[in-house]
């Protein structure tokens, strides 16, 4: 029946997954298709890769399932990306902006360098894995309300906004200022 198809047609494109990887090295625009590889937009479901010696610029909201950063993540308005799954940064997190963490029991692993003016908002349980540095000096750090933020590695920020219930855990060796 038609409602049978329309079902099917909706849950694929609900839960289907691509894995983009950055087409260049630009600067080209997240939300523009031919910056990606396979040519498209990635969305709420999909694995992003920008590539080391790459730069990806984020004018406007975005999502992402994984978020791994090699090159270069560059924020050209004060947007949000959100992400739901892990988010690994070996490259470089560039600009004002917002990159929000949305799913529980998933985990950061930032090596490279953060910009201290991206705000990080964590609406779910999470995980900063021991050898992380994160420095956030100029903008506030959300742990949502009831949600546990656990830090093996090191931790800077400038303000900490928490909610009713939201727990920050310091793990043994790790630092905290």
């Amino acid at each position: 029946t038609v409602a049978s198809v329309f079902i099917l047609f909706l849950s694929l494109n609900t839960f289907s997954q691509i894995s983009y990887v950055s087409a260049g090295t630009g600067p080209a625009a997240w939300n523009v298709a031919t910056s990606w590889t396979p040519n498209g937009i990635p969305g709420t479901n999909d694995d992003v890769t920008i590539s080391s010696g790459h730069t990806i610029t984020i004018p406007s909201l975005q999502y992402c399932n994984n978020l791994t950063v090699d090159g270069t993540i560059q924020w050209t308005a004060n947007v949000g990306v959100l992400a739901k799954g892990n988010y690994i940064l070996t490259g470089n997190e560039l600009g004002i902006g917002k990159l929000q963490f949305n799913t529980p029991g998933t985990t950061l692993s930032v090596t490279g360098a953060t910009s201290n003016s991206v705000a990080y908002t964590f609406n779910n349980t999470r995980t900063i894995l021991a050898g992380s540095i994160i420095s956030k000096t100029s903008s506030n750090t959300t742990v949502a309300a009831g949600r546990t933020l656990t830090n093996l590695g090191t931790f800077t920020c400038g303000a900490t906004v928490t909610y009713t219930g939201s727990t920050f855990i310091n793990g043994a060796n790790a630092t905290l200022i």
